[in-house]
């Protein structure tokens, strides 16, 4: 389990650090969206996340989970649990 450090950040317990995927719609607006899930990127993990690591890409929840920026980009902070799959390529 690898601990990415993001300017002194470090993952405690089960935490993962998560780079949300933005989709940005230009001029079409999508009033159907069936989406049930969001998806991200798994920046950095704790010593206690045993099924995750860094680079994998997650869909989880659609609640609001604390947030942290740096230079610009959003992070988010889950707990394990709250991922409910990893996506295989």
């Amino acid at each position: 389990m690898a601990l990415l450090e993001i300017h002194m950040l470090q993952m405690l317990r089960d935490r993962i650090l998560v780079k949300p995927r933005v989709r940005s719609l230009s001029d079409v607006l999508i009033v159907n969206n069936t989406e049930k899930l969001n998806q991200g990127e798994v920046v950095s993990v704790g010593p206690l996340a045993l099924d995750l690591q860094p680079g994998d890409q997650i869909k989880y929840g659609l609640f609001e989970f604390p947030t942290y920026v740096e230079a610009g980009v959003t992070y988010q902070i889950l707990q394990e649990a709250d991922v409910a799959a990893v996506v295989e390529d």
